[in-house]
């Protein structure tokens, strides 16, 4: 039995969904989810002319989600299913630095400033004026809001706590749409165990070119030295700000991408992403060409495309997208071949990555089933490495994110369809991949678990954690945005404006 029904529909019934799974409560939520943090964020940072009317649009683009044809009340999992999609969620997201109850990795006293900073000053964040022109803090803040929005409710003693609770809302409802078609407690356990330990073979590129014997703690991810796909739960404990989105969509995608009512709310549910990380949304891309290609072939495409919801998603995709690029050329990029010396080590290590990392473990989900999700993903994961962006190349390890939740997804469906018995020689080769692709997930847990529990950093902005100027969180404010934004809001503390030596005695002359 398949978790997703996914036949298509049959030439001549364009409009005929019979036979796909409905949009239910729950994939109307997680666009919901996505989609609330972009409007705190206009009505927040926009002058309230402005803002309101892009606050309108977003609401307009969204409208699909409050009704329409095979709109389904229910979860489509069973209550007990979604009781354990919530436990697993609050487990799961309790390990990352969400919350603070175990040991946070090294990029969360960077978060932990960002919240800090949208809690304890005005909107748009200021971290001083150069040449005259304000620093604005300028990241993909989606993420943060709704907990900064609440913690100047209440205190900011609260919002690392609102923070966790933000972040399992969101995996609860990732976990709810990927267990949307599970009957029995066998496939809620794959389903849940194969998601969470999901993984590159990380550990064979570390014995062969880190370490021969790693500890229990080492971080394994960066074998490669230029390249990284990180697993599940590395992203969620590193950087759920960037798999969040990149989860509940694919999740959706994964689910959807044969109904035409999805087109209804696909632009807006892929509008929205940008503000929580525009890496993912360049992720999404090939996949939304996939989808209009598909439809426009079966001629389905007149049942689901509404200009307004166009309209809103433009708009929203526009104003956000506009906002992100700020300074964008002060962040390192490239073409990859650009920052190695030697072509052959390139293609050396291209080859082994690719393999180890998703290539193996592609062709072992393609034995079993096939689908056309899988040959786009595994397209995407192959071109990624050859361009660089960030300063941690994080085109690769953010762009990634859909597309290796595609894989994910598809091998929890191969594990439920195919008869173990019968088919072993199907199974082995991947229940081998996941198997071994599960000891960085086992690290990461280690680390989390087996190292000391710090406390979040509330009392330092983000100039003070990062010392001195992060290129890819603040920008100056262009006259453009200065004109459509609310005036940029001091944050207490380091500044970035220079201190000039004071006049001479006596006064300029």
């Amino acid at each position: 039995m398949s978790f997703f029904s996914s036949r298509p529909v049959p030439e001549g019934t364009a409009a005929d969904i019979m036979g796909l799974p409905p949009i239910d409560l729950a994939d109307r939520l997680a666009v919901a989810y996505l989609a609330f943090p972009v409007l705190i964020f206009f009505l927040g940072w926009f002058s309230p002319e402005v803002g309101g009317v892009l606050a309108l649009l977003l609401l307009v683009g969204a409208s699909p989600l409050f009704g329409g044809r095979g709109a389904g009340l229910g979860f489509g999992p069973s209550p007990g299913v979604v009781l354990i999609a919530l436990a697993a969620a609050l487990a799961w997201t309790g390990l990352g630095g969400a919350g603070h109850f175990v040991y946070a990795n090294a990029d969360w006293p960077t978060r932990d400033a960002v919240l800090r900073d949208l809690v304890v000053s005005g909107w748009p964040p200021s971290y001083g004026t150069m040449g005259g022109v304000d620093i604005i803090l300028r990241s993909p803040v989606a993420y943060y809001l709704p907990a900064a929005l609440l913690g100047k409710a209440l205190a900011l003693e609260w919002a690392d706590f609102l923070l966790f609770l933000w972040t399992a809302l969101g995996v609860g409802l990732f976990f709810v749409i990927a267990l949307s078609g599970t009957r029995t407690v066998r496939h809620v356990v794959i389903a849940i165990a194969v998601i969470v330990f999901f993984s590159g073979m990380d550990i064979f590129g570390t014995n062969r070119f880190v370490v021969d014997r790693p500890d229990l703690t080492d971080h394994l991810e960066w074998w490669a030295g230029i390249f990284q796909y990180s697993a599940n739960t590395t992203q969620l404990l590193w950087v759920p700000n960037h798999a969040l989105p990149g989860w509940l969509v694919a999740a959706l995608i994964y689910k959807h991408w044969r109904n035409p009512e999805f087109l209804k709310i696909a632009p807006i549910a892929i509008a929205v992403t940008p503000l929580w990380s525009p890496l993912v949304t360049i992720g999404l891309a090939p996949f939304a060409i996939l989808i209009a290609a598909h439809h426009l072939r079966q001629d389905t495409w007149r049942a689901g495309v509404l200009p307004w919801s166009w309209l809103g998603a433009l708009t929203t995709i526009a104003a956000t997208g506009y906002y992100l690029v700020l300074d964008g050329a002060s962040i390192r990029s490239g073409w990859t071949a650009g920052f190695i010396n030697s072509l052959d080590a390139l293609a050396n290590i291209y080859v082994k990555f690719v393999l180890l990392e998703f290539g193996f473990l592609a062709l072992a989900v393609w034995l079993i089933r096939r689908d056309v999700l899988i040959v786009v993903s595994a397209l995407i994961l192959l071109a990624l490495p050859f361009y660089m962006f960030g300063p941690g190349n994080d085109l690769a390890m953010r762009s990634s994110i859909p597309a290796l939740m595609i894989l994910c997804l598809s091998a929890v469906d191969a594990l439920s369809q195919v008869n173990w018995n019968e088919r072993p020689k199907q199974v082995i080769p991947l229940l081998f991949c996941l198997t071994i692709g599960s000891v960085t997930a086992i690290h990461e847990i280690a680390r989390a678990v087996l190292f000391s529990r710090w406390p979040p950093e509330l009392h330092r902005n983000l100039i003070e954690v990062s010392r001195g100027t992060p290129a890819h969180y603040v920008a100056r404010l262009s006259p453009l945005l200065e004109r459509a934004m609310r005036p940029p809001q001091p944050v207490p503390g380091l500044s970035l404006t220079p201190h000039l030596n004071p006049p001479p005695q006596g006064g300029r002359r």
